[in-house]
């Protein structure tokens, strides 16, 4: 059993919400500082550590006070707050900096140009992540709790068109499957955005300029998406297990499914369209620095397509892992028996 008296699970779940406002506080936001700047901006930090501990102690109260399955809002909730709390704690730093001036000669020449948007640095969303795994013990600790009301066999596949295509004996293993899962996701996308590393720059400022922005545009974009593909893992879970919710199993999986789609071509769009601007702006401030990395063959900045390389993988543009060259047919090949999975998968729900 996971679940034990409700003061204790409110205490595991304040420890875990309020560590990472407390123990990997943001440097800059996202944002160019210095070292000397930084220290500068301590009060905003302060002021964001003690609303993140706030929200964690509220998410703790709601988790004691409030009966599932009511319970499992509190995840979004913990999100919605976080969000705002980065989102306003940026804000000010922005706004700090713009007062005072504190620009690079880059950022210098950036607002010179009349752009209005500030060169950002690599950081990491972790509320993302702590909110989805909040949604994930929380379905857990409401699986535990009613176990009794499981039937004997649980389902543990479904066809396209949502009905059970397999059964199994009712054990921890069936019962917490997607808990499991959507933790080892969630990890996955974690370090996939923490072992995202810049190249050795040999290139020009253009380049550094363009890509740091498009690197950190693309980790906030993944982080998003994992953290919904957690929430619906978790929601999925309770659903198809609990009797008492079966109403909700179709609304749910199409709701899940429809955000994860439309989350995932959303961001792939706001990255493509952001290092479209980042790299227009960069090659306009750095006229006499353009990078000699054959940005010709790259449509929209990202897709390698290249009809006179023979080779199908290519080094990664952005510096890590390897990349398709679209020019050859065995890239195509390979995109359209995806895109051949997913329809097969889509159609016959319809």
């Amino acid at each position: 059993k996971i679940c034990g008296k409700g003061s204790m699970v409110s205490i595991l779940i304040t420890v875990i919400l309020c560590l990472p406002p407390i123990l990997l506080l943001p440097s800059s936001f996202g944002l160019r500082l210095d070292h000397e700047h930084i220290a500068q901006i301590v009060d905003i930090k302060l002021r964001y550590r003690a609303a993140g501990i706030i929200i964690a102690v509220i998410a703790a109260v709601c988790v004691t006070l409030i009966p599932f399955p009511g319970k499992l809002a509190i995840p979004l909730m913990f999100i919605a707050l976080h969000s705002a709390n980065w989102f306003v704690a940026r804000r000010s730093v922005r706004r700090r900096k713009l007062t005072n001036g504190w620009l690079d000669d880059e950022e210098t020449k950036v607002r010179e140009a009349g752009h209005s948007f500030m060169l950002p640095v690599l950081t990491l969303p972790l509320y993302l992540y702590t909110g989805g795994w909040l949604a994930l013990l929380l379905a857990a600790i409401y699986l535990d709790a009613s176990w009794d009301s499981m039937p004997v066999q649980i389902p543990i596949h479904f066809d396209p068109g949502f009905k059970t295509g397999t059964w199994a004996p009712r054990n921890g293993g069936s019962v917490y499957f997607l808990t499991f899962l959507g933790l080892a996701l969630s990890l996955v996308f974690l370090l996939i955005c923490l072992f995202i590393r810049l190249p050795s720059f040999t290139r020009g400022k253009a380049f550094r300029t363009s890509h740091v922005a498009t690197l950190a545009t693309t980790i906030h974009a993944l982080s998003w998406l994992q953290c919904l593909i957690t929430l619906s893992f978790a929601y999925n879970q309770v659903v198809y297990l609990l009797p008492a919710l079966h109403d909700y199993e179709k609304p749910v999986s199409i709701g899940s499914l429809v955000a994860c789609v439309v989350m995932f071509v959303g961001g792939l769009c706001y990255v493509i369209l952001q290092t479209g601007r980042y790299e227009h702006a960069a090659r306009q401030l750095f006229p006499n620095q353009l990078d000699d990395d054959d940005k010709k063959f790259y449509i929209l900045g990202m897709f390698y397509y290249n009809p006179t390389d023979m080779r199908v993988l290519v080094n990664d543009r952005f510096g890590v892992g390897l990349d398709f060259n679209w020019a050859r047919w065995q890239s195509q090949a390979f995109m359209l028996v995806v895109l051949g999975v997913i329809v097969a998968v889509i159609i016959p729900a319809a």
